[in-house]
């Protein structure tokens, strides 16, 4: 019990003076999981960046800075934020009214092909559609290869 006491009062203590730590055992290293890839929009391409995750901050690291800050979900060129899609308006794209009527997909890039632009925004096409002009069309939603499918009005 006295033993209990004394180590309570030095935990106490060292509170009071920073973080304690018993003297023989060293601060852990910076502890990090397993590297993995994450999924950005860049320019007019689709990367998959290597990424770890820091089990300290809980933070998704790449190249050593937080996913988030790296990687912002600005619009452009994710269109989460972005009024009209809020609204969830249709979009006008190569001569045709788009709607998106499924919900937001993650998708692997190599399954897309960058088409286009509308409104700063990467538009994509799925990489083995040849329909002129395409069916669907795929807008990044936010980083992580997160994609709003859009449908060709007259198609559905």
């Amino acid at each position: 019990m006295a033993i209990a006491v004394a180590l309570v009062s030095a935990c106490l203590k060292a509170g009071a003076e920073g973080a304690w730590r018993p003297a023989n055992v060293p601060a852990p290293p910076f502890a990090r999981r397993p590297q993995q890839q994450v999924c950005v929009v860049q320019g007019d391409s689709l990367r998959l960046l290597p990424a770890t995750h820091s089990l300290g901050s809980g933070d998704t690291l790449v190249s050593g800075v937080a996913f988030r800050r790296a990687y912002p979900e600005t619009y452009p060129p994710y269109i989460e934020r972005a009024a009209w899609y809020q609204a969830h308006q249709p979009i006008q794209y190569g001569g045709r009214r788009y709607v998106a009527n499924h919900p937001p997909q993650t998708i692997s890039p190599e399954l897309l092909r960058f088409i286009s632009r509308y409104e700063g925004v990467p538009v994509f096409r799925a990489a083995d559609d040849r329909s002129t002009p395409p069916l669907y069309i795929y807008l990044p939603v936010r980083p992580g290869c997160v994609f709003q499918p859009f449908t060709a009005a007259s198609s559905y």
